[in-house]
């Protein structure tokens, strides 16, 4: 979609994954491509909750107080994670907002998310968030553009 002119092509970029080696700062995925499919991903996720509500007229939502105060706001945070898990442990390694900005997240060595780290991950961006967007903010200045949950979860987000 956003094409960069230093990108190299993709058989080349491909290659460097299939010899285990971690792709130079130029092809970590920056900030506003990110942001964009975090986006997408929300309003899928929003998609989804709305039809459940209609469906069954549970009134579904990802607000903090109301996942405290309400049982019906376990059920959203749990979906909401269970999205997030699924699609980043796959073989595309991506949720539908990544897969649209062609971005995908790999451990080091282009080794999968275990579950285990996909819930890390997710439960680190609800701390990025906490901390005044800090965490999130961190993906600017970090040279290889890890946010918060990125360096909790030892993930990177690349341009695929």
């Amino acid at each position: 979609m956003f094409k960069n002119k230093n990108r190299m092509d993709n058989t080349e970029y491909k290659n460097l994954f299939k010899n285990n080696i971690v792709p130079i700062k130029n092809y970590y995925a920056g900030i506003g491509s990110r942001f964009v499919a975090f986006l997408i991903d929300g309003v899928i996720i929003s998609f989804v909750f709305g039809f459940i509500s209609f469906v069954t007229g549970i009134e579904l939502n990802s607000g903090l107080l109301k996942v405290i105060y309400n049982p019906a706001g376990i059920l959203s945070f749990l979906l909401a994670m269970s999205y997030f898990v699924y699609f980043e442990t796959t073989d595309k390694q991506a949720t539908l907002g990544k897969q649209a900005m062609s971005l995908k997240v790999v451990k080091q060595k282009k080794k999968k998310m275990t579950m285990q780290d996909a819930v890390i991950r997710y439960i680190g961006k609800i701390l990025s968030a906490f901390i005044l967007m800090i965490g999130f903010i961190m993906a600017i200045i970090d040279d290889q553009k890890q946010s918060l949950h990125d360096r909790l979860a030892t993930t990177f987000v690349v341009n695929v």
